[in-house]
């Protein structure tokens, strides 16, 4: 089982590829980025992030980019689905074979439905192959030329209440097991993360609900404009630091952190040896007992702070999400906000919380399964 496709929808999708590709430092044509038909594609280690320019959202916002679906590639397609249909997922769309589920060389059986607490699903299992000439044959990006290495993970933003269901739909219908969790409360602000990842290692949801009790964050905005969804796709990359030297020589930029959060870090770190370059480069450190990582954050689609962002993150033997930056990051809001009197306080993204706009299609049949036998005369068994 692994992340097949990210699915993009944006107010402009060309804008949205162009950005991406001057961002990620790939260029149409070479390893890793093709565009076919309507869709261009960005191969990061096996995971497509698509965006398909047939269907673009309504102009509410500029450069406004959410999160419309994520593909799930399993080999217990039969399964997978009825386990869904009985956690209570709304069927969007019921199993077919469709070259368009896979549009490169390979034709897939696959369903979309819509979990309680998550967006958009679609499940698939590769049937056949239909290689074309005319299509084009992926290759990885190339990390050493790149940096990048993979999707670390995929972070959500979920009502109160959803948290459960979540974890639920990722553990019993995707087979994830439970790595992390860590409630954080500092500063008047609060949230309650849960780290669910593959048996294989190749995906990460991370799962962040705020508490209920404690202070608005950009989270509760995030939630409010676009209800369950994805907040930001993370990136693992070999080397944080080359990244930011690339990022210099484009007009993006990581999002400098709160005056004061290195001084923290300076105190809790027992290696500091890359703290003075963190600091210059926007980039924030954490540690645990398995290591550091370092992470840092964009906004490549627009200044508001409850859209889609992007992370990038490099992992030097931690395992974790970056939880003493999140402190510090709360911690920075609750003195802005007593200094300004009002609002959240929020200008920074804290680190590996997630979000993401969904446009919920309309239901098919409710919820009905589809029996069996027609599941196997799918694959022409």
């Amino acid at each position: 089982m692994h992340c097949e496709q990210i699915s993009l929808r944006s107010t402009d999708p060309g804008q949205t590829a162009r950005r991406l590709v001057t961002l990620l430092g790939l260029e149409p044509g070479t390893v890793g980025v093709s565009a076919v038909g309507d869709t261009t594609d960005f191969l990061i280690a096996g995971t497509r992030l698509a965006i398909d320019r047939a269907r673009t959202l309504a102009p509410v916002r500029n450069s406004e980019v959410i999160v419309d679906d994520i593909a799930i590639a399993t080999d217990d397609f039969d399964g997978c689905y009825r386990r869904a249909v009985r956690a209570g997922a709304t069927v969007l769309r019921a199993p077919s074979i469709s070259p368009d589920a896979h549009p490169h060389e390979i034709d897939a059986l696959s369903a979309r439905v819509h979990p309680v607490g998550l967006p958009p699903h679609t499940l698939m299992e590769r049937v056949r192959s239909t290689s074309s000439p005319t299509r084009m044959r992926y290759r990885p990006a190339v990390e050493t030329k790149h940096v990048l290495a993979s999707i670390d993970h995929l972070a959500f933003c979920l009502p109160p209440g959803a948290l459960d269901a979540a974890v639920r739909f990722a553990q019993e219908v995707l087979g994830f097991d439970a790595v992390y969790s860590d409630t954080i409360e500092t500063g008047g602000f609060g949230l309650v993360t849960r780290a669910v990842r593959s048996k294989d290692a190749s995906m990460t949801y991370v799962l962040n609900c705020p508490l209920a009790h404690c202070r608005r964050s950009h989270i509760d905005d995030f939630i409010d404009k676009h209800g369950a969804g994805v907040q930001h796709i993370a990136f693992g990359v070999s080397d944080i630091f080359r990244f930011a030297q690339r990022l210099s020589r484009t007009p993006f930029h990581f999002l400098k952190p709160p005056e004061g959060i290195y001084a923290s870090m300076a105190c809790r770190l027992t290696d500091r040896s890359a703290l003075a370059q963190a600091s210059t480069s926007s980039i924030m450190l954490d540690e645990d007992e398995d290591g550091q990582l370092a992470q840092a954050f964009v906004t490549p689609f627009s200044d508001d702070t409850a859209s889609l962002f992007l992370e990038f993150i490099e992992r030097r033997g931690s395992r974790g999400f970056g939880a003493g930056n999140i402190k510090d990051l709360f911690s920075a809001a609750e003195k802005k906000m007593r200094a300004a009197g009002t609002g959240t306080g929020m200008g920074v993204p804290a680190a590996p919380e997630p979000a993401m706009c969904v446009a919920t299609p309309r239901p098919i049949a409710p919820n009905r399964a589809i029996p069996p036998q027609a599941l196997s005369s799918m694959r022409g068994r």
